[in-house]
């Protein structure tokens, strides 16, 4: 851990082990409040010290791998990750997560303000289906009652106007 502290600006260089943050104090974003435990390689910065925190105030340049942890109420069990975090924006270069329901990457710019866009695409894989509103929407489809149905792959984007998905489901009796 190297730090420095000038012109009201923090700046750390870590190499090491990190156990329960909460990643809502990282981030100033309520939503993502958990404990996260792992190992951080990269470059921080807060801004504006002594200032109301804001997501613009918080930088980071590395590299993240995360053991059991907990992020907005969603379990993980292990994530790899490579992440820049600069002007209110988290650049997720790469997201490799396993969860308790199935596996997660990701990549793409988050926004964690109301003024930048968002273009995260991600893919999730494996996670059973029991209830919910995309079972009932392709049971439905089917005109079939049923289940269960696996989740084979979710893509998403959107553009702040259109959001677009793409689904592949697996039943337990082999149909996709």
């Amino acid at each position: 851990l190297d730090a420095r502290i000038a012109n009201r600006r923090l700046d750390v260089d870590i190499d090491g082990d990190v156990a329960h943050v909460d990643p809502a104090v990282a981030t100033t974003v309520a939503s993502a409040a958990g404990d996260v435990s792992g190992h951080v390689k990269g470059h921080v910065s807060i801004a504006g010290l002594g200032d109301t925190p804001t997501p613009e105030a918080f930088g980071f340049d590395g590299e993240v791998t995360l053991g059991p942890s907990r992020v907005a109420g969603q379990d993980i069990t292990s994530a790899s990750m490579s992440l820049l975090l600069a002007d209110g924006v988290l650049g997720v270069r790469r997201l490799e997560a396993v969860t308790p329901l199935g596996a997660v990457t990701a990549s793409g710019p988050l926004a964690l303000n109301a003024t930048a866009p968002s273009d995260l695409a991600y893919t999730i894989r494996g996670i059973p289906l029991y209830d919910g509103d995309i079972e009932a929407l392709v049971l439905q489809a089917e005109h079939s009652a049923a289940g269960p149905w696996s989740l084979l792959n979710l893509r998403t984007a959107s553009d702040g106007k259109i959001a677009e998905a793409t689904v592949r489901l697996r039943n337990s009796d082999g149909r996709e």
